[in-house]
């Protein structure tokens, strides 16, 4: 049965986008409607079936097993309103200082990790892997791993397991795991982790 199931998962590899600057794991897939300013890397099992925007020149890195919903747009950069100009396009056809904000690093997304609809991820931003980020959010500070995000600008709702569970999890890894190893977890990925105060009864190595 085990051997059964991690042939079907490796048999579904989708194709490579066409997108430029785009570079995807096993298995990682990105709607080629999708805007890439800069560029866009995908870990593995990680999917955005609906289009997405990223705009600005840094990059744009994902963990692995990531949800991506529709519409979530990503800026890594942004304008330095220290200026009396904020219309970039202008600055260049006056051959005048550019007016965009530089950032040392893109946006890093964890493992696992849920974007829900609509949502907005700012420069610079770090999202902790298992992190949920709610509908029409915008992120514009790191976001812890296991926490659900919510709100304009977005905060910290709640976590989504206990602090033990959470250490757990991190210390776990699971998305390193084999397919081998994860299709003889079917109890853990089928548990409802609130109810737990460890894990160690539902892994099976």
């Amino acid at each position: 049965m085990i051997n059964s199931i991690v042939r079907f998962i490796k048999a579904k590899v989708f194709k490579i986008s066409p997108l430029k600057n785009v570079f995807l794991a096993q298995n990682a897939f990105v709607n080629f409607d999708s805007q890439i300013g800069g560029s866009l890397s995908l870990g593995e099992w990680s999917i955005i079936r609906s289009p997405i925007v990223i705009k600005g020149g840094k990059e744009v890195v994902f963990g692995k097993y990531c949800a991506v919903g529709w519409g979530v747009k990503l800026q890594t950069s942004s304008h330095d309103m220290n200026f009396v100009n904020v219309n970039n396009a202008f600055q260049q056809f006056m051959k005048f200082q550019s007016v965009m904000k530089q950032v040392d690093h893109g946006i890093t997304i964890g493992n696992s990790v849920w974007i829900a609809d609509k949502a907005f991820i700012l420069p610079g931003v770090k999202i902790g892997d298992g992190a949920v980020i709610g509908a029409n959010a915008i992120v514009s500070k790191d976001v812890a791993p296991y926490s659900v995000v919510t709100g304009i600008p977005a905060r910290e709702i709640k976590k989504r397991f206990s602090d033990n569970i959470i250490q757990e999890l991190l210390q776990l890894k699971w998305w390193d795991w084999s397919l081998e190893k994860i299709a003889r977890n079917k109890t853990f990925f089928e548990a409802d982790l609130s109810q737990y105060s460890s894990l160690k009864e539902l892994i099976n190595d």
